[in-house]
């Protein structure tokens, strides 16, 4: 038998983080956040090999549970959310609930024994979303994949959460994400 590596790229043809409308994305917003408060520099977008397959190893994911749990899962969004000049990319919605509950979709290397709560950039997204959503959506199903479980020999593990938040909690995440819009000239 003869092996051979070959030079080859994963080329995925339909994950959302591909096709984005043109315009200010809530990602560009977080990413200033971090940059900002916390101090985490994110290299230029110029993504290397292993970027490139930790981010499209969380597009399988959302792709993969979209289509096994169709018939009991929220449904795809087929376009971007707007407010404020402001851009989203929810991952889905349960329309039969009153208000509606958004779903969100993550696959993370972090360890499983990380906290949700302690997530800012995950709640972040999250609250956003269900304001730019409105309606009085306050009501998240987070479905999280930890690739690697709890570092101790687990294996991958899977971990579903129910977050709701309050008006004001909504309201106030959103507030402060115009006011890094607009403090770096994104909007008016």
């Amino acid at each position: 038998m003869e092996i051979k590596v070959i030079e080859t790229e994963l080329i995925l043809q339909s994950h959302s983080g591909m096709n984005r409308a043109p315009g200010l994305h809530l990602s560009d917003v977080l990413d200033s956040l971090e940059e900002e408060v916390f101090k985490i520099k994110r290299p230029a977008r110029s993504w290397g090999e292993g970027d490139t397959i930790c981010m499209d190893t969380g597009f399988l994911f959302e792709e993969a549970l979209s289509y096994a749990m169709s018939d009991s899962m929220a449904e795809r969004l087929d376009s971007e959310v707007e407010l404020d000049g402001i851009l989203g990319s929810p991952d889905g919605i349960r329309f039969e609930t009153d208000p509606w509950t958004l779903e969100e979709f993550k696959a993370t290397w972090k360890s499983s024994n990380n906290r949700v709560e302690d997530n800012w950039r995950w709640l972040t997204q999250i609250k956003s979303y269900l304001w730019m959503i409105g309606g009085g959506m306050d009501t998240c199903i987070l479905r999280v994949l930890y690739l690697n479980g709890n570092y101790k020999g687990s294996g991958p593990q899977y971990r579903a959460y129910e977050l709701t938040f309050t008006e004001p909690e909504l309201r106030s995440n959103w507030k402060m994400i115009k006011k890094e819009a607009r403090r770096r000239g994104w909007i008016e």
